[in-house]
């Protein structure tokens, strides 16, 4: 189990004993969100969405985007979907942060500051607009 709340503070927990297990704090007043895959964290915080070791919270790397909202890791785990603010709210990259595809919603979609957020639902991406509105992009291209 994972945490990240309004102190700053990222919180690996053993789910049986409610024990904490590893935390990293100091990471400011802007954590939006997490994306967890059975290996890896992924923190949507500040300017970057933050890499852990999800056993150890070890930083395995830092990907920098403007404004990123939220993240969701591809159903194999290769590839991380960024919600981001501006004129392509989408970003896929792969885990190592090198960008696969930009995506776009329709242009009258205003996001300012706030991006949209991400998931996955099987192959398909959903990023969903702050107004509730819905876009479903087909399975996303895999780089070979």
């Amino acid at each position: 189990l994972v945490t990240a709340g309004a102190d700053g503070k990222v919180a690996l927990w053993d789910a049986q004993t409610g024990r904490e297990i590893a935390s990293k704090s100091g990471l400011g007043d802007s954590l939006l969100h997490l994306a967890v895959r059975p290996t890896m964290v992924a923190l949507t915080a500040g300017d970057a969405v933050i890499l852990y070791d999800a056993a150890t919270l070890a930083e395995i790397r830092r990907i920098g985007f403007s404004l990123p909202s939220s993240s969701a890791f591809s159903p194999d785990g290769r590839q991380l979907a960024i919600g981001l603010g501006g004129p392509s709210p989408v970003v896929i990259v792969t885990i190592e942060g090198k960008t696969v595809q930009m995506l776009e919603f329709d242009r009258t979609w205003r996001f300012g500051s706030g991006g949209p957020r991400v998931v996955f639902a099987g192959d398909c991406l959903v990023a969903a607009h702050p107004t509730g509105r819905l876009l479903i992009y087909p399975p996303v291209a895999k780089k070979k």
